[in-house]
């Protein structure tokens, strides 16, 4: 068998292959990892922090007032998660809010 006849049975296989693909209709997808549900809303107005979170069909809320801050941490509705503010300067009206979530 040379080459060429080698070359012309492989196309073939792929080719039958390629058609026998194109025509499923259904199948089973697996898959490792997580389904991300959306992420919690931090809405900032007169010195305080609105939480907001949205989880199992109902929307979960927490208030903190931005002066009590800090550096320390505080929770998320339905123990999500925490915040954590870092003021950038010593007036304490620039700062960094980190969400982390669990």
């Amino acid at each position: 068998m040379n080459i060429f006849q080698l070359l012309v049975i492989v196309g073939m296989l792929f080719s039958w292959t390629a058609v026998s693909q194109a025509g499923v209709i259904g199948g089973v997808i697996r898959f490792a990892g997580s389904i991300v549900e959306s992420p919690c809303t931090v809405n900032i107005a007169d010195s305080k922090a609105n939480t907001q979170c949205y989880r199992n069909g109902k929307h979960y809320q927490a208030q903190q007032t931005l002066k009590n801050f800090g550096a320390t941490r505080n929770e998320l509705p339905l123990n999500l998660g925490t915040t954590e503010t870092k003021w950038l300067d010593k007036k304490k009206k620039l700062a960094v809010m980190s969400v982390i979530y669990r």
